[in-house]
């Protein structure tokens, strides 16, 4: 992708296990930082926080992976920190990646519904609202 960057201190953000980690690319028409304040890796979860500067508006981007079957809860009280961070200073947030969380079994799972809380609490919406995963059709 010729008109993206992908920050190679975004790229090796991995520190705790096997492979390269989250990133994120960037256009190269913003001007951007990184908050390593901002950037978590640990056994459950990993971010990146990315500061990008547009003449009128700072917006933050945060980059997440949550690995599968690790704690729900103590994922959702770091999130919850990372997020009240960012309303804190007021800014325009999107978060981007993979929770490993089925946000449609909110009504059913107390874990699922305290971080579809946590995300409303602090602002934020989810925009995909139905499942990325395609399962194979099963013959008839």
């Amino acid at each position: 992708m010729r008109a993206y960057i992908l920050s190679p201190t975004t790229h090796w953000s991995r520190t705790s296990s096997v492979g390269d980690g989250v990133g994120l690319y960037i256009h190269n028409d913003y001007v951007w930082k990184q908050r390593d304040d901002l950037v978590f890796d640990g056994p459950d979860f990993e971010c990146i926080f990315v500061e990008l500067t547009d003449p009128s508006v700072i917006i933050g981007c945060i980059g997440l992976y949550r690995k599968p079957y690790t704690d729900i809860k103590t994922f959702n009280i770091s999130l919850d920190k990372l997020l009240t961070i960012i309303n804190i200073e007021k800014k325009i947030g999107y978060i981007l990646g993979d929770f490993n969380i089925n946000i449609l079994k909110s009504d059913v799972h107390v874990d699922t519904c305290s971080f579809v809380d946590c995300l409303f609490s602090n602002m934020f919406l989810p925009i995909v609202t139905c499942p990325l995963t395609l399962l194979r059709r099963q013959p008839r």
